[in-house]
């Protein structure tokens, strides 16, 4: 008698925990949730330059687009109309991060080339909708979608894909799909190596936890709530797979995604690599903006 209560009180706070993990880990809801900051470390002159970056996309006039991805989930992005006739780059942002805050100095060389850009809102971001998001694995699928959009309103000679952290890890993954021959290239600015490695990371190393005995529910959680698998896809697979250009760039004092996830990601094919020396997570652009600026400005030109 006593194991029949015991027995479902266990399993609903089986359920109860695992729920604890997907929301702590998957779930976004844009109104409830603050940005998810990486740069609280930066100094005032870096933190000023971020304000006047983002200011100035804010200031600058685009227009709002709203499609369906093809499971008939609204994403939304803002359209910044440049140049008529140029290149289109779409500029992915990063976890619980929003277009106007992640592209760190990306749209600032972009319109100084005359490209047109692209900055949508992720799945559950924004004004997207959705409630999980999956680390890139869902998300390269409506990036994808989003290259149609592209290819069927402006039919652009050339498309580009550019992301910051989690968006750079989308649009890596984004380029082990199959992608019409205008989409050129990938500029990935600290994306990870891999959704499972980075949980494993934040789980190990910055909460101080057992991730070799909490990972397994936190992937189980994904599959129960957010249905799907944190292991079913990476970066890595996605650039061993790839004939597309690969740019990387990474901060070499990234404490949040190491460094070393682009050497990895190098590795698994041919990729050119920046490294900025003292750059934290998301940073790279306001420690070496010249660097950053003619490396980006030489691999947009050698691919368009």
């Amino acid at each position: 008698m006593v194991a029949l209560i015991i027995i479902p009180a266990l399993i609903v706070l089986f359920f109860i925990f695992l729920y604890i993990l997907y929301y702590r880990t998957f779930h976004n809801s844009p109104r409830r949730h603050k940005k998810y900051s990486y740069n609280l470390n930066a100094s005032d002159e870096h933190k000023a330059k971020l304000k006047q970056i983002r200011d100035d996309l804010r200031g600058a006039e685009c227009e709002r687009i709203y499609i369906k991805n093809r499971k008939g989930k609204r994403l939304a992005a803002r359209y910044y109309h440049i140049r008529e006739g140029a290149p289109v780059a779409i500029v992915l942002h990063g976890y619980k991060g929003r277009a106007l805050s992640d592209p760190a100095g990306g749209f600032e060389i972009l319109r100084n080339m005359g490209i047109n850009v692209l900055i949508p809102d992720h799945r559950a971001h924004g004004e997207s909708h959705g409630r999980t998001i999956t680390f890139g694995i869902k998300e390269r699928l409506d990036c994808v979608d989003w290259v149609r959009y592209l290819n069927d309103r402006f039919s652009p000679t050339a498309i580009f894909l550019m992301g910051v952290s989690m968006g750079a890890a989308t649009a890596l993954m984004a380029s082990g799909e199959q992608l019409p021959s205008n989409v050129k290239g990938v500029i990935a600015d600290c994306g990870f190596s891999s959704p499972e490695k980075i949980i494993r990371k934040v789980i190990g190393v910055d909460m101080k936890l057992p991730q070799r005995l909490l990972f397994p529910f936190v992937r189980l959680a994904g599959m129960v709530y957010g249905r799907f698998d944190i292991c079913s896809y990476d970066a890595v697979k996605a650039v061993s797979r790839t004939n597309l250009p690969v740019l990387i760039i990474h901060g070499e004092a990234d404490d949040f995604v190491p460094c070393e996830m682009a050497y990895e990601i190098c590795r698994a094919g041919k990729c050119q690599l920046l490294t900025v020396p003292r750059a934290t997570h998301g940073m790279s652009y306001i420690f070496d903006t010249k660097g950053y600026t003619d490396t980006v400005t030489a691999f947009i030109n050698s691919i368009i």
